[in-house]
């Protein structure tokens, strides 16, 4: 599956849909929406690092890098308990995306 591939299959399974409460009404569901937001694109990112300087890898591979992906938003979740819901949401979007590649399999 090429990076390309990925990014399509990432938008519409978790971005298309996403919208954004209004901050001054509703910070909790922003923040929410934000970090998931967020979590995908670091995601996105992770997965470029470890593939570089090639674009393309295999769905297992993928498997692979979203299981270390979600132990490392994990562990940083554990590090520090003001910053946690970030990682507490990337490691559940990191779960989401394992089940998804486990699907595509």
């Amino acid at each position: 599956m090429s990076l390309d591939e990925l990014e399509l299959i990432l938008c519409d399974m978790y971005e298309m849909d996403e919208w954004l409460p209004n901050p001054v009404f509703d910070k909790k569901e922003f923040a929410k929406a934000s970090n998931s937001l967020w979590a995908i694109g670091e995601f996105r990112n992770y997965v470029a690092d470890h593939i570089y300087p090639q674009t393309k890898t295999s769905i297992k591979n993928l498997e692979v890098m979203a299981r270390s992906f979600t132990e490392k938003m994990e562990d940083f979740a554990s590090m520090n308990q003001k910053n946690s819901s970030i990682f507490i949401t990337a490691k559940i979007i990191g779960e989401n995306i394992q089940d998804l590649l486990y699907a595509m399999e």
